[in-house]
């Protein structure tokens, strides 16, 4: 690896005021604390070339006020790359209302099991412990859904007991009859007279060694262009209607108020209206969905129980065209690293390659880049802490979180949390091309002076766009 190396840096600093209003008395200037920031590469190696002409921006923050937004972009050597770090001053706590709408529906959101510890737990005495095994159908036939959703500030939630016409489309549409061979053991322990601990578990067929994960089911959507795109995996042992995949469901007035439990809902999901308009196929489970294309498609992450193989499904918002791409997982679920960005949808298997899907014309593509070739280390500080995924063709930047610091910081107590910069992986066809990682002074200046609730609670650097 070389040395570390410097980068030239354009530094502007954007002042609200002279002084941080409310936090820094009389004439004392922030630039105290701003007008030392550097940036720096180190254990770097590869070809800096690789990354020329890539720009990410990243903004760093304590106390969810304080911040500084840094822009760096990469020339041919690596060295001489400009940077730029802008200091702002949130007057106040700032937070995106994100679009929601999720379904749930779960046992015990029908059925509480502590009713049925309750005699167990009696029956023992302090120190014992025993085993209840029953078929569920012989205590609950349909599990019903929790309904919640929040849009621009129209809000609802609706669940088992409501009786409104509202709950009942919604309940007609998601509710699971509950199968013949679907049983359910209880582990009970009583600790002491007052306190006892209980365990339940699922198996199938009334077999224990069936065991199956929790059958809570959880739908979760993305919202885009007033409607929801709702993800939905039922397990082929309930019986119901509803068919797994993608539904697409209507956000807007209802023909009539509705009152329930003090809320009054004008505006909901419209599920009467809903629609499927991806269906996956029997045993295909999805994992994970995002949006990329800026914001013109989701990618729908999945698998069809062949743990060797993965499925990524393209769908279009502007005309329901869909397009599905092959993965191969290398047995790796559980280490799959699947990312939207603008530019393209990233699957990042590390053992096997890096995929990257991204519009061509009227159709998708995708590009796949070696990634069985990273040394462990380098895979390490990629792997499970990707923020972003930059794509051209012919190259893909990797950027991700940066927990390791120079040598000669790792004395200093406020960058052992907290990371201030990231880890930059680019790969072309022929796999890791180079890497490097970048840290700044902004978590070493001189802030003293703002007290321990600002110098206590800086958090993760987070990267905000990176594109060639």
């Amino acid at each position: 690896m070389s040395g570390k190396k410097h980068i030239a840096l354009i530094l502007s600093i954007v002042l609200a005021a002279a002084a941080i209003a409310g936090v820094v008395s009389g004439s004392r200037s922030i630039l105290k604390a701003a007008d030392d920031v550097s940036f720096s590469l180190y254990d770097s190696f590869g070809d800096p070339a690789a990354a020329e002409g890539l720009k990410v921006e990243y903004t760093k923050m304590t106390a969810n006020r304080l911040g500084w937004n840094a822009t760096v972009v990469f020339g041919a050597d690596g060295a001489d790359c400009g940077a730029k770090s802008e200091y702002f001053n949130q007057t106040e706590q700032q937070y995106e209302a994100a679009c929601e709408f999720s379904v749930y529906a779960d046992p015990e959101s029908t059925l509480q099991f502590y009713d049925f510890e309750s005699p167990v737990v009696a029956s023992l005495q302090p120190g014992e412990s025993a085993v209840r095994d029953f078929r569920l159908k012989d205590v609950v036939s349909v599990i019903y859904p929790r309904v919640q959703w929040h849009v621009n500030g129209y809000n609802g939630h609706l669940e088992s007991g409501d009786d409104s016409s509202l709950y009942g489309k919604f309940s007609e549409l998601f509710r699971l009859e509950v199968p013949d061979e679907l049983w359910v053991r209880l582990k009970v322990e009583k600790i002491s007279e007052s306190s006892s601990s209980g365990q339940t578990s699922f198996y199938l067929n009334g077999d224990p060694k069936t065991m199956i994960d929790d059958p809570y089911i959880s739908m979760k959507s993305i919202y885009r262009d007033g409607n929801f795109y709702l993800m939905v995996n039922v397990p082929s042992y309930y019986r119901t209607s509803l068919k797994n995949g993608i539904w697409r469901v209507p956000f807007g007035k209802l023909d009539e108020p509705e009152f329930i439990s003090s809320q009054r809902i004008e505006y909901a999901p419209l599920v009467d209206k809903a629609e499927l308009v991806y269906e996956t196929k029997d045993g295909e489970m999805i994992y994970s969905a995002g949006e990329f294309d800026s914001g013109r498609a989701m990618a729908v992450w999945s698998s069809d129980g062949d743990s060797a193989t993965g499925r990524v499904t393209v769908l279009r918002y502007s005309d329901g065209y869909t397009q599905g791409f092959s993965v191969d997982m290398q047995n790796e679920l559980r280490h799959l690293e699947f990312r939207p960005s603008d530019s393209c949808m990233a699957v990042y298997s590390p053992s096997k390659a890096l995929y990257c899907i991204y519009q061509e014309g009227e159709r998708y593509a995708m590009e796949t880049f070696p990634a069985y070739s990273i040394d462990p280390q380098i895979r390490m500080r990629i792997e499970g802490v990707i923020q972003y995924v930059a794509f051209e063709k012919g190259r893909a930047a990797v950027i991700s979180r940066n927990y390791e610091y120079p040598a000669e910081r790792k004395d200093d107590v406020n960058h052992m949390a907290y990371n201030d910069g990231f880890c930059l992986a680019v790969f072309t066809a022929d796999g890791l091309k180079y890497y490097t990682r970048l840290s700044s002074s902004i978590m070493g200046a001189d802030m003293y002076w703002l007290g321990d609730d600002y110098t206590s609670t800086w958090q993760d650097a987070e990267i905000t766009k990176a594109a060639w």
